[in-house]
């Protein structure tokens, strides 16, 4: 292929995916979502697609993509209920605020490819041993490995305890006027429960006085930043700009008592309860 590589990256994810493609000097096209924060699989020929599973959702197509050369896959929210789709190569993230954390920072690389993974082992390594054109020193502590192969335990039951909080919420919420994306009928890893809805920022100001942190995490989209400014994007009407407007996350992990998981439910709907 003539040219740098093409990358379509979801509008709603974030910024981290956007500049590793552009440190990469690839060319970006940002692709508009469906409302679940999905983006699909393109036809262009020679168009890579990067699929994000947005919260933890897994990311649908008309066929598997588990051997597409065409799909580099993001699964830092979804690695778990990847199911083998790993695309051409996948990324995963122990960032500590993901499903099996880290304690400081990192992450892997998961692929059929043996291109690709001769190239990713040496370009952590200095280069070595096979001196591609690029490299850097880039690996975790073995101390770090050690408690990520602990933790790895526990995975099946924390993933457990988080869908079933998923699935009481979804229950608890389902005659509001919310769209909660974590819902259950997709395979989902639940990393975080983002719901979709007409009043956020006052939603967040009322469960902030009650001593719950809710987060924003996407308040903006990728075609927002400065860095996309001459990038090909969706318009100020498409679904992935909506979505940033109105979704907000609760907090998800799976140390939460019955109590907490109560109690939250119970202050969303004293929101609408109240207004």
């Amino acid at each position: 292929m003539e040219g740098n590589p093409i990358i379509r990256i979801p509008n709603l994810t974030y910024p981290a995916t956007l500049n590793a493609f552009l440190t990469a000097g690839w060319d970006i096209e940002l692709a508009d979502t469906d409302k679940n924060g999905i983006i699909n699989i393109g036809n262009s020929a020679g168009v890579y697609d990067c699929l994000m599973g947005f919260a933890g959702r897994k990311p649908w197509s008309n066929a598997s993509y588990s051997n597409a050369y065409g799909v580099i896959v993001d699964g830092a929210q979804h690695w778990l209920v990847c199911d083998g789709d790993v695309g051409g190569g996948m990324s995963i993230s122990f960032d500590p605020t993901k499903n099996l954390p880290s304690s400081g920072n990192g992450g892997a690389i998961v692929t059929n490819d043996e291109k690709l993974y001769l190239y990713a082992s040496s370009y952590r390594d200095n280069n070595k041993p096979y001196f591609y054109d690029a490299g850097t020193n880039s690996k975790m502590s073995e101390q770090d490995c050690a408690q990520i192969l602990v933790r790895a335990n526990y995975i099946d039951e924390w993933q457990k305890r988080r869908s079933n909080i998923a699935k009481y919420w979804c229950d608890k919420f389902k005659d509001l006027p919310i769209n909660c994306l974590s819902d259950t009928v997709d395979p989902h890893a639940h990393q975080k429960f983002v719901m979709y809805m007409a009043d956020r920022n006052s939603m967040h100001t009322h469960l902030l006085t009650d001593g719950i942190d809710s987060k924003v995490h996407y308040e903006y989209v990728l075609g927002d930043l400065p860095t996309a400014k001459n990038l090909q994007k969706p318009d100020l009407l498409s679904t992935s700009v909506m979505l940033s407007r109105g979704v907000i996350s609760l907090p998800m992990y799976p140390e939460l008592t019955d109590l907490e998981v109560d109690y939250i439910a119970e202050k969303v709907i004293e929101f609408y309860d109240t207004n």
